[in-house]
């Protein structure tokens, strides 16, 4: 349908050319700090023109609303602002605007939101909040009780390494459920962390899956091993996660002890816990030394904030 053309020319168009792979590999070698720098801007080029398409290209023919295929007006492409992950956002038109929207909201939970950033020290993992995904949960929890836990789950996630997943995931783990939820059980919301995976291709991304029906989490905790999800992710609401392809910020995934599902047009994954912690793996090549020293050099043009 209208849908799925969209999402295969967004991918189209925010795929990378050989010769961008091939110009990275070579600095790579020769220049790791160099590497990082082309990547960076060529991130930056392809979020340029993904808004550029979406905003004076694309014929918005996947919306609804007649207003808004007319005046190419409600999609916005947006990013993190490490660039490691793209998502676009739908806006309802005024012709469909519809009084039973709270409530069709709700059941688009559990929401998956995935972390930015790649777990080393330049590039920490981290969750993104803007205005628009603050105001959607603010229908649930206050925007400051919502912004503490994006600051406190940042702070967390600071330490976590790429490298040392299942050792460095154990306190986030335990910090969401000491001081996360707590917070948040009491407006009817929780959070818990995740891994998702796009496609077949053996990567996965972190990221938290917010709920507002706590009957899901009751109903398989009890299982040894955390449930799978369906197409629950941010592009249900207002903000979809894009492909694979534009979410740069990727882990090889090793591990096959957390059950998987595969729906269509959904996202596989699942919830981490302290039993499926256990199960996830980080696989290093044997250059890893090598580009563990590469990876703290400090990039042209990235400069170190003082607070």
């Amino acid at each position: 349908d209208a849908f799925n053309r969209f999402i295969d020319e967004i991918n189209l168009v925010a795929a990378f050319e050989w010769w961008e792979g091939s110009v990275h590999s070579i600095l790579a070698v020769l220049a790791y700090p160099c590497a990082w720098s082309w990547k960076q801007w060529r991130r930056r080029k392809k979020i340029h023109r993904l808004q550029e398409y979406v905003k004076s290209e694309y014929d918005h023919s996947c919306l609804r609303s007649c207003r808004s295929r007319a005046l190419y007006k409600g999609l916005k492409v947006g990013s993190t602002p490490d660039l490691m992950v793209a998502y676009i956002d739908f806006f309802l038109g005024g012709d469909e605007k519809r009084l039973d929207v709270a409530a069709t909201i709700q059941k688009r939970f559990p929401m998956c939101l995935i972390f930015g950033g790649e777990g080393s020290y330049m590039s920490p993992y981290h969750l993104h909040s803007d205005t628009l995904l603050s105001n959607l949960l603010g229908q649930y929890v206050s925007t400051a009780i919502w912004n503490r836990l994006v600051a406190g789950l940042n702070t967390q996630l600071r330490s976590v390494k790429q490298g040392s997943i299942r050792s460095t995931l154990g306190p986030v783990v335990s910090w969401i459920k000491s001081h996360g939820n707590p917070q948040l059980e009491r407006h009817g919301v929780r959070v818990e962390l995740g891994w998702f995976q796009a496609t077949a291709s053996g990567y996965y991304q972190l990221g938290i899956v917010v709920a507002v029906n706590e009957n899901f989490y009751k109903s398989h905790h009890h299982h040894e091993h955390a449930p799978d999800f369906g197409d629950r992710s941010r592009k249900n609401f207002a903000v979809p996660l894009l492909g694979s392809k534009q979410a740069i910020q990727d882990q090889p995934c090793t591990s096959y002890g957390v059950s998987r599902k595969r729906l269509t047009g959904g996202v596989t994954g699942g919830v981490i816990n302290e039993e499926t912690l256990k199960s996830l793996d980080y696989k290093r090549d044997y250059l890893f030394p090598l580009s563990l020293l590469l990876r703290n050099c400090r990039p042209i043009g990235y400069a170190v904030s003082n607070h």
